[in-house]
């Protein structure tokens, strides 16, 4: 992601029984604006991890599994 630019993010689920299909672009938010169920985005060294606010932690899911970041640590964030 680029400092200083305006993003949009959209997702799409791994189902792996059907076809599923893309969201709709999600507009950026200023991060003090964040609220639950906003889509966070974290950088964790090279790699960009999203994960979904619930209240002061930021819910991700890791290769490991489910797991909690802080929300001070999201960089960007989006509206569903």
């Amino acid at each position: 992601m680029q400092p200083n630019a305006d993003h949009e993010v959209r997702g799409k689920a791994i189902a792996p029984t059907r076809l599923t299909e893309w969201s709709a672009w999600l507009p950026e938010v200023d991060t003090a604006d964040a609220a639950l169920g906003d889509i966070a985005a974290l950088s964790d060294g090279s790699e960009v991890i999203l994960g979904i606010i619930g209240g002061p932690q930021v819910h991700v899911l890791t290769l490991a599994g489910p797991s909690v970041l802080s929300r001070c640590k999201a960089e960007r964030v989006f509206r569903p």
